[in-house]
Protein backbone atom coordinates (compact mmCIF):
# COMPACT_ATOMS: atom_id res chain seq x y z
CA UNK A 1 0.00 0.00 0.00
CA UNK A 2 1.48 3.62 -0.68
CA UNK A 3 -0.01 6.13 1.77
CA UNK A 4 0.26 10.00 1.73
CA UNK A 5 2.48 11.59 -0.88
CA UNK A 6 1.16 14.90 -2.24
CA UNK A 7 0.26 15.41 -5.79
CA UNK A 8 0.69 18.76 -7.65
CA UNK A 9 -2.59 20.03 -7.38
CA UNK A 10 -3.74 20.56 -3.19
CA UNK A 11 -5.03 16.80 -2.65
CA UNK A 12 -3.46 13.57 -0.63
CA UNK A 13 -4.39 10.72 -1.76
CA UNK A 14 -4.69 7.41 -0.19
CA UNK A 15 -4.35 3.91 -1.67
CA UNK A 16 -5.74 1.19 -0.60
CA UNK A 17 -8.57 -0.94 0.31
CA UNK A 18 -9.37 -3.49 3.59
CA UNK A 19 -9.84 -3.06 7.04
CA UNK A 20 -5.96 -2.22 7.42
CA UNK A 21 -6.45 0.12 4.93
CA UNK A 22 -9.03 2.19 6.88
CA UNK A 23 -8.06 1.89 10.09
CA UNK A 24 -4.47 3.48 9.31
CA UNK A 25 -6.74 6.39 7.88
CA UNK A 26 -9.24 6.40 10.52
CA UNK A 27 -6.06 6.91 13.34
CA UNK A 28 -4.92 9.67 11.05
CA UNK A 29 -8.04 11.67 10.73
CA UNK A 30 -8.34 11.04 14.11
CA UNK A 31 -4.97 12.89 15.33
CA UNK A 32 -5.17 15.54 12.81
CA UNK A 33 -8.98 16.15 14.96
CA UNK A 34 -6.96 16.58 17.70
CA UNK A 35 -4.26 18.80 16.40
CA UNK A 36 -7.42 21.07 15.61
CA UNK A 37 -7.69 20.18 12.31
CA UNK A 38 -11.30 20.53 10.21
CA UNK A 39 -13.92 18.21 10.70
CA UNK A 40 -13.46 15.33 7.38
CA UNK A 41 -17.03 14.07 8.11
CA UNK A 42 -17.66 15.54 4.58
CA UNK A 43 -17.97 15.28 0.98
CA UNK A 44 -14.89 16.36 -1.16
CA UNK A 45 -14.85 16.85 -4.85
CA UNK A 46 -12.07 14.79 -6.73
CA UNK A 47 -12.99 15.54 -9.92
CA UNK A 48 -9.72 17.63 -10.64
CA UNK A 49 -8.32 14.73 -12.12
CA UNK A 50 -9.38 13.20 -15.19
CA UNK A 51 -9.65 9.66 -13.53
CA UNK A 52 -11.64 10.46 -10.85
CA UNK A 53 -15.05 12.52 -12.35
CA UNK A 54 -16.84 11.13 -8.81
CA UNK A 55 -16.52 12.55 -5.38
CA UNK A 56 -15.45 10.58 -2.56
CA UNK A 57 -17.44 10.62 0.80
CA UNK A 58 -15.48 9.85 4.44
CA UNK A 59 -17.26 9.45 7.52
CA UNK A 60 -17.27 7.45 10.73
CA UNK A 61 -20.21 5.13 11.64
CA UNK A 62 -20.88 7.96 14.50
CA UNK A 63 -19.88 11.20 13.90
CA UNK A 64 -21.09 12.90 17.02
CA UNK A 65 -18.76 10.79 19.11
CA UNK A 66 -15.26 11.12 19.62
CA UNK A 67 -13.64 8.74 16.56
CA UNK A 68 -12.27 5.36 17.72
CA UNK A 69 -10.68 2.44 15.46
CA UNK A 70 -13.91 0.73 15.44
CA UNK A 71 -15.08 3.09 12.76
CA UNK A 72 -15.86 2.71 9.16
CA UNK A 73 -14.93 4.53 6.04
CA UNK A 74 -17.52 4.68 3.44
CA UNK A 75 -16.15 5.49 0.28
CA UNK A 76 -18.21 6.50 -2.97
CA UNK A 77 -15.90 6.57 -6.08
CA UNK A 78 -16.67 6.25 -9.99
CA UNK A 79 -15.39 2.77 -11.97
CA UNK A 80 -12.58 4.44 -13.38
CA UNK A 81 -11.93 6.20 -10.30
CA UNK A 82 -8.90 3.00 -9.28
CA UNK A 83 -5.26 1.96 -9.42
CA UNK A 84 -4.36 -1.60 -9.48
CA UNK A 85 -7.24 -2.57 -8.17
CA UNK A 86 -7.12 -0.28 -5.50
CA UNK A 87 -9.61 2.36 -4.32
CA UNK A 88 -8.55 5.91 -4.26
CA UNK A 89 -9.57 8.00 -1.46
CA UNK A 90 -8.53 11.85 -1.79
CA UNK A 91 -8.70 14.88 0.64
CA UNK A 92 -7.92 18.48 0.47
CA UNK A 93 -4.69 19.44 1.60
CA UNK A 94 -5.79 22.38 3.14
CA UNK A 95 -7.84 20.49 5.37
CA UNK A 96 -5.26 18.80 7.32
CA UNK A 97 -2.76 20.44 9.51
CA UNK A 98 0.55 21.18 9.32
CA UNK A 99 1.67 18.74 11.81
CA UNK A 100 -0.51 15.92 9.48
CA UNK A 101 0.34 17.35 5.96
CA UNK A 102 4.36 16.37 7.44
CA UNK A 103 3.01 12.84 8.38
CA UNK A 104 2.03 12.55 5.16
CA UNK A 105 4.77 13.40 3.90
CA UNK A 106 6.99 11.71 6.04
CA UNK A 107 5.10 8.14 4.73
CA UNK A 108 6.41 8.86 1.11
CA UNK A 109 9.78 7.87 -0.44
CA UNK A 110 12.30 10.46 -0.71
CA UNK A 111 14.88 10.32 -4.30
CA UNK A 112 18.06 9.98 -1.40
CA UNK A 113 15.72 7.15 -0.04
CA UNK A 114 15.20 5.47 -3.04
CA UNK A 115 18.62 5.80 -4.56
CA UNK A 116 20.19 4.35 -0.99
CA UNK A 117 17.88 1.61 -1.90
CA UNK A 118 18.87 0.79 -5.09
CA UNK A 119 22.25 0.84 -4.12
CA UNK A 120 21.89 -1.54 -1.24
CA UNK A 121 20.34 -3.76 -4.05
CA UNK A 122 23.03 -3.43 -5.89
CA UNK A 123 25.39 -4.62 -2.71
CA UNK A 124 23.49 -7.81 -2.03
CA UNK A 125 23.14 -8.54 -6.35
CA UNK A 126 27.28 -8.17 -6.14
CA UNK A 127 27.52 -10.26 -2.69
CA UNK A 128 25.18 -12.70 -3.53
CA UNK A 129 25.72 -13.50 -7.42
CA UNK A 130 29.38 -14.99 -6.79
CA UNK A 131 28.25 -17.12 -4.20
CA UNK A 132 25.28 -18.81 -6.77
CA UNK A 133 27.83 -19.16 -9.18
CA UNK A 134 29.89 -20.89 -7.16
CA UNK A 135 26.61 -23.04 -5.72
CA UNK A 136 26.16 -23.71 -9.43
CA UNK A 137 29.65 -24.98 -10.24
CA UNK A 138 30.06 -26.65 -6.91
CA UNK A 139 26.64 -28.83 -8.28
CA UNK A 140 28.10 -29.60 -11.21
CA UNK A 141 30.95 -30.26 -9.81
CA UNK A 142 29.08 -33.20 -7.61
CA UNK A 143 27.21 -34.69 -10.63
CA UNK A 144 30.70 -35.24 -12.61
CA UNK A 145 31.97 -36.74 -9.75
CA UNK A 146 28.69 -38.76 -9.51
CA UNK A 147 28.90 -39.53 -13.35
CA UNK A 148 32.60 -41.33 -12.67
CA UNK A 149 31.42 -43.24 -9.67
CA UNK A 150 28.73 -44.34 -11.71
CA UNK A 151 30.89 -45.48 -14.34
CA UNK A 152 33.35 -47.60 -12.48
CA UNK A 153 30.53 -49.27 -10.65
CA UNK A 154 29.59 -50.14 -14.71
CA UNK A 155 32.95 -51.40 -15.16
CA UNK A 156 32.66 -53.42 -12.08
CA UNK A 157 29.25 -55.48 -13.43
CA UNK A 158 31.55 -55.75 -16.73
CA UNK A 159 34.20 -57.26 -15.42
CA UNK A 160 31.56 -59.47 -13.19
CA UNK A 161 30.05 -60.51 -16.59
CA UNK A 162 33.21 -61.06 -18.46
CA UNK A 163 35.26 -63.43 -15.89
CA UNK A 164 36.95 -60.48 -14.35
CA UNK A 165 38.32 -59.01 -17.64
CA UNK A 166 38.40 -55.21 -17.46
CA UNK A 167 35.99 -53.55 -21.26
CA UNK A 168 38.72 -53.10 -24.08
CA UNK A 169 39.26 -49.58 -24.76
CA UNK A 170 38.51 -49.74 -28.26
CA UNK A 171 37.37 -52.18 -30.75
CA UNK A 172 35.61 -52.40 -34.05
CA UNK A 173 33.12 -54.21 -35.76
CA UNK A 174 31.86 -52.87 -38.95
CA UNK A 175 28.74 -55.14 -39.01
CA UNK A 176 27.06 -53.44 -35.09
CA UNK A 177 24.20 -51.42 -36.13
CA UNK A 178 23.17 -50.72 -32.47
CA UNK A 179 25.42 -47.28 -32.87
CA UNK A 180 24.86 -47.00 -37.27
CA UNK A 181 27.07 -43.68 -36.84
CA UNK A 182 30.00 -44.77 -35.12
CA UNK A 183 30.36 -46.50 -38.18
CA UNK A 184 31.98 -49.89 -36.53
CA UNK A 185 34.58 -47.85 -34.54
CA UNK A 186 33.62 -48.32 -30.82
CA UNK A 187 35.05 -46.82 -28.12
CA UNK A 188 34.28 -48.00 -24.07
CA UNK A 189 31.42 -45.56 -23.26
CA UNK A 190 29.66 -47.70 -26.34
CA UNK A 191 30.20 -50.64 -24.64
CA UNK A 192 29.27 -49.69 -21.05
CA UNK A 193 26.09 -48.35 -22.13
CA UNK A 194 24.32 -51.17 -21.18
CA UNK A 195 24.95 -50.69 -17.97
CA UNK A 196 25.01 -47.43 -17.52
CA UNK A 197 21.69 -46.50 -19.00
CA UNK A 198 22.22 -43.16 -20.13
CA UNK A 199 24.65 -41.42 -22.43
CA UNK A 200 24.75 -38.73 -20.16
CA UNK A 201 26.92 -40.07 -17.60
CA UNK A 202 29.84 -39.63 -20.16
CA UNK A 203 29.60 -35.88 -19.87
CA UNK A 204 30.74 -33.57 -17.50
CA UNK A 205 27.90 -30.50 -17.03
CA UNK A 206 30.90 -28.62 -17.61
CA UNK A 207 32.20 -30.17 -20.80
CA UNK A 208 30.64 -27.74 -22.90
CA UNK A 209 32.96 -27.33 -25.26
CA UNK A 210 33.28 -28.33 -29.00
CA UNK A 211 35.58 -28.19 -31.61
CA UNK A 212 35.62 -27.41 -35.71
CA UNK A 213 37.38 -30.91 -36.26
CA UNK A 214 34.18 -32.35 -34.48
CA UNK A 215 31.55 -31.10 -37.34
CA UNK A 216 30.33 -32.92 -39.79
CA UNK A 217 29.20 -31.92 -43.49
CA UNK A 218 26.67 -30.02 -42.31
CA UNK A 219 28.22 -28.21 -39.96
CA UNK A 220 26.63 -30.04 -36.74
CA UNK A 221 28.51 -30.40 -33.63
CA UNK A 222 29.81 -32.59 -30.85
CA UNK A 223 26.50 -32.76 -29.17
CA UNK A 224 24.19 -32.73 -32.03
CA UNK A 225 22.24 -35.87 -32.20
CA UNK A 226 21.81 -35.92 -35.85
CA UNK A 227 25.75 -35.12 -36.61
CA UNK A 228 26.90 -37.60 -39.43
CA UNK A 229 28.93 -38.75 -36.36
CA UNK A 230 27.28 -38.75 -33.34
CA UNK A 231 27.84 -42.46 -32.34
CA UNK A 232 31.79 -42.07 -33.24
CA UNK A 233 32.03 -39.01 -30.77
CA UNK A 234 29.74 -40.26 -27.95
CA UNK A 235 32.35 -42.93 -27.99
CA UNK A 236 35.69 -40.98 -28.66
CA UNK A 237 35.06 -37.99 -26.79
CA UNK A 238 33.45 -38.85 -23.63
CA UNK A 239 34.73 -36.28 -20.60
CA UNK A 240 36.36 -39.27 -19.26
CA UNK A 241 39.37 -41.51 -20.32
CA UNK A 242 40.04 -44.72 -19.51
CA UNK A 243 43.70 -45.56 -18.16
CA UNK A 244 43.94 -47.82 -21.12
CA UNK A 245 47.84 -48.24 -21.39
CA UNK A 246 47.96 -50.57 -18.16
CA UNK A 247 44.20 -51.92 -18.19
CA UNK A 248 44.23 -52.96 -21.64
CA UNK A 249 46.66 -55.61 -23.74
CA UNK A 250 47.59 -53.75 -26.85
CA UNK A 251 47.23 -55.93 -29.84
CA UNK A 252 49.00 -54.35 -32.56
CA UNK A 253 47.79 -51.90 -35.60
CA UNK A 254 45.20 -52.90 -38.22
CA UNK A 255 44.27 -50.73 -41.03
CA UNK A 256 40.54 -50.13 -41.26
CA UNK A 257 39.37 -48.01 -43.91
CA UNK A 258 42.25 -46.65 -45.09
CA UNK A 259 43.18 -45.98 -41.46
CA UNK A 260 45.85 -47.56 -39.05
CA UNK A 261 43.77 -48.04 -35.61
CA UNK A 262 45.05 -49.71 -32.46
CA UNK A 263 43.12 -52.54 -31.48
CA UNK A 264 42.94 -53.89 -27.83
CA UNK A 265 41.79 -56.35 -25.36
CA UNK A 266 40.82 -56.11 -21.33
CA UNK A 267 42.86 -57.71 -18.72
CA UNK A 268 42.15 -59.86 -15.66
CA UNK A 269 41.76 -57.33 -13.21
CA UNK A 270 43.12 -60.08 -10.33
CA UNK A 271 46.22 -59.41 -12.09
CA UNK A 272 46.41 -55.75 -10.72
CA UNK A 273 48.15 -55.64 -7.57
CA UNK A 274 46.84 -52.62 -5.61
CA UNK A 275 43.10 -51.69 -7.54
CA UNK A 276 42.42 -49.11 -4.52
CA UNK A 277 45.15 -47.36 -5.93
CA UNK A 278 44.72 -48.20 -9.25
CA UNK A 279 43.64 -45.23 -11.75
CA UNK A 280 40.54 -46.21 -13.93
CA UNK A 281 38.94 -43.21 -15.29
CA UNK A 282 39.75 -39.64 -15.18
CA UNK A 283 38.64 -36.17 -16.51
CA UNK A 284 40.45 -36.24 -19.72
CA UNK A 285 40.55 -33.78 -23.11
CA UNK A 286 41.59 -34.07 -26.89
CA UNK A 287 43.27 -30.85 -26.54
CA UNK A 288 46.49 -30.52 -28.38
CA UNK A 289 45.87 -33.90 -30.23
CA UNK A 290 45.36 -34.47 -34.07
CA UNK A 291 44.43 -30.57 -34.49
CA UNK A 292 42.08 -30.08 -31.66
CA UNK A 293 42.28 -26.83 -29.81
CA UNK A 294 38.91 -26.82 -27.75
CA UNK A 295 39.16 -28.96 -24.16
CA UNK A 296 36.24 -31.49 -26.08
CA UNK A 297 36.78 -34.61 -23.81
CA UNK A 298 38.64 -37.92 -24.93
CA UNK A 299 38.86 -41.41 -24.11
CA UNK A 300 42.41 -42.12 -23.52
CA UNK A 301 44.17 -40.72 -20.33
CA UNK A 302 48.06 -41.51 -20.47
CA UNK A 303 50.89 -42.37 -17.67
CA UNK A 304 53.37 -40.24 -16.83
CA UNK A 305 56.56 -41.65 -17.39
CA UNK A 306 57.68 -42.89 -20.78
CA UNK A 307 56.70 -46.85 -22.23
CA UNK A 308 59.73 -47.37 -24.23
CA UNK A 309 58.08 -50.94 -25.83
CA UNK A 310 54.84 -49.04 -27.44
CA UNK A 311 56.75 -45.94 -28.23
CA UNK A 312 55.09 -43.87 -25.88
CA UNK A 313 57.37 -40.68 -24.80
CA UNK A 314 55.33 -39.85 -21.38
CA UNK A 315 54.17 -36.36 -20.46
CA UNK A 316 55.92 -33.84 -22.15
CA UNK A 317 55.68 -29.96 -22.72
CA UNK A 318 54.04 -27.27 -20.44
CA UNK A 319 50.75 -26.32 -19.55
CA UNK A 320 48.17 -25.79 -20.63
CA UNK A 321 49.23 -27.71 -23.42
CA UNK A 322 47.57 -31.26 -22.36
CA UNK A 323 49.90 -33.86 -23.44
CA UNK A 324 51.61 -32.32 -20.52
CA UNK A 325 49.55 -34.00 -18.10
CA UNK A 326 48.49 -37.23 -20.26
CA UNK A 327 45.25 -35.54 -21.29
CA UNK A 328 44.25 -35.25 -17.26
CA UNK A 329 42.03 -31.96 -17.60
CA UNK A 330 40.25 -30.71 -14.75
CA UNK A 331 37.31 -28.78 -15.30
CA UNK A 332 36.94 -27.54 -11.69
CA UNK A 333 39.85 -27.11 -10.93
CA UNK A 334 43.11 -27.06 -13.37
CA UNK A 335 45.09 -28.82 -10.76
CA UNK A 336 43.07 -31.64 -10.17
CA UNK A 337 41.03 -34.02 -11.89
CA UNK A 338 37.97 -36.48 -10.71
CA UNK A 339 39.04 -40.17 -10.90
CA UNK A 340 37.43 -43.19 -10.85
CA UNK A 341 39.84 -45.88 -9.36
CA UNK A 342 39.86 -49.76 -10.12
CA UNK A 343 38.35 -50.91 -7.02
CA UNK A 344 35.51 -48.55 -7.43
CA UNK A 345 35.64 -45.72 -5.36
CA UNK A 346 35.83 -42.13 -6.61
CA UNK A 347 37.46 -38.70 -5.86
CA UNK A 348 38.71 -35.52 -6.66
CA UNK A 349 42.75 -36.13 -6.94
CA UNK A 350 45.37 -33.11 -7.34
CA UNK A 351 47.44 -34.76 -11.00
CA UNK A 352 50.52 -33.71 -9.32
CA UNK A 353 50.11 -36.76 -7.17
CA UNK A 354 49.22 -39.12 -10.29
CA UNK A 355 52.96 -38.93 -10.86
CA UNK A 356 55.18 -40.92 -8.30
CA UNK A 357 58.69 -39.97 -7.46
CA UNK A 358 61.35 -42.00 -9.16
CA UNK A 359 63.47 -42.71 -12.31
CA UNK A 360 61.27 -45.32 -13.82
CA UNK A 361 58.60 -46.83 -15.82
CA UNK A 362 57.70 -49.24 -12.83
CA UNK A 363 58.13 -46.56 -9.78
CA UNK A 364 56.75 -43.43 -11.56
CA UNK A 365 53.85 -45.32 -12.55
CA UNK A 366 52.77 -46.64 -9.88
CA UNK A 367 49.40 -45.04 -9.96
CA UNK A 368 48.39 -46.59 -13.38
CA UNK A 369 50.21 -50.17 -13.08
CA UNK A 370 49.12 -51.11 -9.99
CA UNK A 371 51.63 -51.27 -8.09
CA UNK A 372 51.47 -48.74 -5.80
CA UNK A 373 50.93 -51.06 -2.91
CA UNK A 374 53.92 -52.88 -3.30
Amino acid sequence: MDIGFVEPIPFVRFWGQGPESHRILLDMVERDEKRGGKSHNAHYPTGRTPECKAGVLVKRNHPSQQPTRSDQISVGFSSNCQQNGQQAVKFPIGTFTAETQHEFMRRAFTLIELLVAIAIIAILAAILFPVFAQAKRAAKKTASLSNVKQIGTAAQLYMGDYDDMTPPVFWYDPNAADFPSSYGFHYYPLLMLPYTKSERLFLCPADTASDPTMADSKGRGRFDPENDLYDYFLGANPSYGYNYRYLNTYLGTATIQGMPTRMFSGVSATSIGDTAQTVMFAEATMKNLRGVTAPVGYALIEPPFAIAQVGYPGWTGSFPDARSQGQLWGRFDKNAVLVAWLDGHAKNTRIATLKAPGDNEESVNKFWNGKAGG
